[in-house]
């Protein structure tokens, strides 16, 4: 009895500390994703002290490293990381993480030491290349491009993950060298392999200028400012070279250009409900005033003014002309013949007389062409005008149904499984109507925009024979809370944990980081053994995973637009998610600080326009005392919200019915048919 109670006893203690020890690392790990870092240090500081042994000390140690290197401490980081490989002396991670702090602040022959010694260890192919890599631009930063050239060239295509990555370096490697031929390739393919790779098209920018090929170089410079239409660097660089060109820059932009209308038979769908979509929008789901365009209607139409009703008849196949006249400050429609038909200073609707007839706008002329898909474009269901200062905005007003033809089937193949274009129209078709009842555009004339602020959308030029199917084959189907249109998300890679908690794996089913420490591990290693979202061949690596490289330069560009804060002193993670995308990211400078506050606002610092996602962790490389430049590690690609795109195309690959696809990342959420 005695030794019952003793045995009891020592359980009660052993499990008291088991509950103390768990509640402090719980504790540590929120204050953590709330942006405590202070009080983080102090759970893991406790942590350690609590350890009764070497190797359950190892992961809180790890945490303080990372929280140091976080804080703008790299002395620090660097002897916690090397007490972190003292207590763990065959885990690559922490060998790795050492390397980077010691290249971090200039201590070039300690950073080899230690990245060779991660190699020697690593079984993990991610730790692997990522020692490869340390080592490459160890040799980079020490002994100059010459040096480093052929260790970038043996680890180029070794590891998908970092290959555009290495692709760019090369590429500013041989630009520097003078060898332009080799420059323009690597280059390129860093583009082919990360299309939003800004800092590649600059490089190709700057490339084609020096070889005179000025035409080539405008065009890069204006795919940067359509990424970034605040900068007026890449305006600048623009504006310069524009002396030099043979051609009209408005010949050369990479907008779509259509002859004549492609839909050739007339169908007719069931009805549903109408959309108003406002074409030529931002980022921010601002419409560009247009002052000109022409359309081609694929039946007989007629155009109705606002106030007086059907004014024109018009033949089908016949091209028109609409433009803003700023003499007169009316809106003028000209037939083919160039005549005058009609000018009001009204809105007015262009309305196809047939049933399922399109309507092509070409050729347009925006007043802004900054970050707007000004492509022609063929539409289903009528296209209004309507006034706005020095011009007209314009909206298409069509069924829903029609309206998700081109939504559904916009950046996808049509070779693409049928189950997940059908599980994208049930998204969108909820998302729609949840749209169309909370308007993003608060007192407009629509609901809404044709971009990503709401839903990218160019019209019946992106229809697919699958894309099609997969809405008509769905109609009536939502997602539902409450009994209405839930509020759903698209985005194109979650990189394995969505912001809603769901695990894009059939592989796992535990929590996929505990602490800072598993968070950099999780992250930096790319594990995509069994993740749905790597499953289909339609599917990038770099839209899982990524790496980029940030100068302080460019960043300091980008906040003194908001604020100056003199010369930054440290990038310093406020808060996070609970799946650890950033919420919050703070600029500590010497004139003063400042916060980039939620998802849009931390893009815009980083990398406008081509950061794929606010999921990554980043090493700070000092000059001096100050860092010169962020080198980032970053899973998936978009917000993270509803339903990954490519693990639907994933799931789709090996065999899941579109209903299974939707329970997966939307567990909370009831799939219903409603009657329009």
């Amino acid at each position: 009895m005695t030794c019952l109670i003793v045995f009891f006893m020592c359980f009660s203690v052993a499990y008291g500390q088991i509950s103390d020890v768990q509640e402090a690392a719980d504790s540590a790990r929120g204050a953590f994703l709330s942006g405590r870092l202070e009080d983080a240090e102090k759970g893991y500081q406790y942590l350690v002290m609590r350890s009764s042994d070497l190797a359950r000390s190892f992961g809180p140690t790890a945490s303080l490293a990372v929280l140091a290197k976080d804080s703008g401490r790299p002395e620090e980081a660097i002897a916690l990381w090397v007490k972190a490989t003292l207590l763990a002396k065959e885990d690559p991670l922490a060998w790795n993480q050492r390397g980077w702090s010691y290249l971090a602040l200039e201590r070039y022959s300690q950073a080899r030491e230690a990245f060779k010694e991660a190699l020697d260890i690593s079984t993990n192919p991610s730790f692997t290349a990522e020692a490869r890599l340390g080592l490459a631009l160890t040799e980079l930063r020490d002994a100059g491009p010459r040096r480093a050239t052929q260790a970038f060239q043996d680890i180029f295509g070794k590891d998908s993950i970092s290959l555009s990555f290495v692709a760019q370096r090369l590429g500013e490697i041989y630009f520097q060298a003078g060898k332009y031929h080799q420059a323009n390739q690597y280059f390129k393919q860093a583009l082919a392999q990360d299309p939003l790779l800004l800092e590649a098209e600059v490089g190709l920018g700057k490339l084609y200028k020096e070889m005179g090929f000025f035409e080539a170089a405008w065009a890069a410079y204006w795919t940067l400012w359509n990424l970034d239409p605040q900068d007026s660097l890449y305006e600048k660089w623009m504006k310069d070279i524009q002396k030099d060109m043979n051609k009209n820059p408005k010949d050369i932009r990479p907008w779509r250009r259509m002859a004549w209308p492609i839909l050739t038979s007339l169908q007719t769908y069931p009805p549903s409900p109408k959309l108003r979509v406002a074409l030529f929008s931002d980022s921010a789901g601002k419409p560009a005033a247009a002052v000109r365009f022409y359309f081609i209607s694929q039946s007989d139409f007629k155009i109705v003014d606002q106030r007086m009703g059907s004014v024109i008849a018009g033949k089908k196949n016949s091209r028109w002309e609409v433009r803003y006249s700023p003499e007169h400050l009316v809106y003028e429609l000209r037939s083919s013949q160039g005549q005058l038909e009609y000018s009001t200073r009204q809105s007015f609707r262009i309305e196809p007389l047939s049933s399922g007839a399109s309507v092509l706008l070409k050729n347009i002329e925006l007043l802004s062409e900054a970050g707007v898909d000004g492509g022609d474009r063929e539409l289903r269901g009528v296209v209004e005008c309507r006034p706005r200062a020095e011009g007209f905005e314009v909206v298409n007003e069509i069924p829903l149904d029609d309206y998700l033809f081109g939504a559904v089937s916009q950046g996808w193949p049509n070779e693409a499984p049928l189950e997940a274009f059908k599980a994208r129209a049930v998204v969108l078709r909820a998302r729609s109507l949840w749209l169309k009842s909370h308007p993003l555009h608060e007192g407009d004339s629509w609901e809404l925009c044709d971009s990503a602020h709401c839903n990218l959308y160019s019209g019946l030029q992106q229809e697919s024979v699958n894309g099609v199917r997969g809405v008509r084959e769905t109609r009536g189907e939502i997602l539902e809370q409450e009994q209405q249109p839930a509020e759903t998300h698209l985005h194109v890679s979650c990189g394995g944990l969505t912001e809603n908690g769901v695990q894009d794996t059939s592989t796992s089913s535990s929590p996929p980081w505990k602490s800072p420490a598993d968070f950099e591990k999780r992250v930096r290693s790319f594990t995509f053994q069994g993740l749905f979202c790597q499953t289909s061949n339609l599917s990038m690596p770099t839209e899982a995973g990524w790496i980029r490289w940030i100068s302080v330069a460019d960043i300091l560009r980008r906040q003194n637009r908001k604020k100056n804060i003199g010369k930054l002193k440290a990038l310093i993670p406020s808060k996070r998610s609970a799946s650890g995308r950033l919420i919050s990211l703070k600029l500590e400078g010497t004139l003063g600080s400042d916060v980039a506050e939620g998802e849009q606002a931390i893009r815009n610092l980083l990398a406008p326009g081509s950061l794929r996602s606010t999921l990554f962790v980043f090493q700070p490389l000092y000059e001096g005392k100050r860092p010169e430049s962020y080198l980032l590690w970053g899973l998936g690609t978009g917000s993270g919200k509803g339903l990954c795109e490519a693990g639907s195309l994933g799931l789709a690959s090996i065999g899941r019915h579109h209903k299974e696809i939707l329970s997966h990342y939307f567990p909370n959420l009831k799939l219903k048919t409603t009657k329009y």
